[in-house]
């Protein structure tokens, strides 16, 4: 019976680790690129995968990076001056984020606030709500984007936690 709860309890704490593997890989994303000070705005439709989507060829100079999970656009270009991104200024990225929970944003823009980005079903969006200032060439953000786990992770969760909780139990009651 130990043995049993023992490997009960290690496979749920093996799973407990794993999410859903659907990600950002294959699908058709749409971004835009928003310049609210001129009204200008940018459309370019890629497909998620390895390498670059757009690579310093966007309006923006921007390069963009699509993974699995996290959105990468960086300003690598020295002879583009992004030192004052104005307030309006923003990205859309559209396509179907349902299997992500939460984000997390890295970035070196001086100025940056994480509630200018936000994550729903359909989009991640950043609208910069003032100025940001980033090194000249060396400029990025990074969107860690946090998987929602897969339903028999958390089903072996719980049944490795009560697997515990009844091997304590039982423990507790041969005293």
């Amino acid at each position: 019976m130990r043995t049993l709860l023992a490997v009960a309890t290690a496979a749920s704490l093996v799973a407990a680790g794993s999410v859903s593997a659907a990600g950002l890989n294959g699908q058709t994303i749409q971004i835009d690129w928003l310049y609210a000070p001129t009204g200008f705005q940018s459309t370019r439709t890629v497909v998620a995968g390895p390498g670059n989507e757009l690579s310093g060829s966007w309006e923006s100079g921007a390069t963009v990076d699509l993974a699995d999970a996290s959105v990468y656009v960086g300003f690598l270009d020295p002879s583009i001056d992004v030192s004052g991104l104005a307030s309006g200024t923003g990205w859309r990225f559209s396509g179907d984020f349902n299997q992500f929970t939460g984000l997390t944003a890295t970035t070196n823009f001086v100025g940056w606030n994480d509630s200018w980005s936000t994550l729903t079903a359909s989009a991640l969006t950043v609208n910069f709500a003032s100025s940001v200032s980033m090194p000249v060439g060396q400029g990025f953000i990074a969107f860690a984007l946090t998987p929602v786990p897969e339903p028999s992770t958390t089903a072996l969760m719980v049944g490795g936690l009560c697997a515990l909780f009844a091997l304590r139990r039982r423990l507790h009651a041969q005293r």
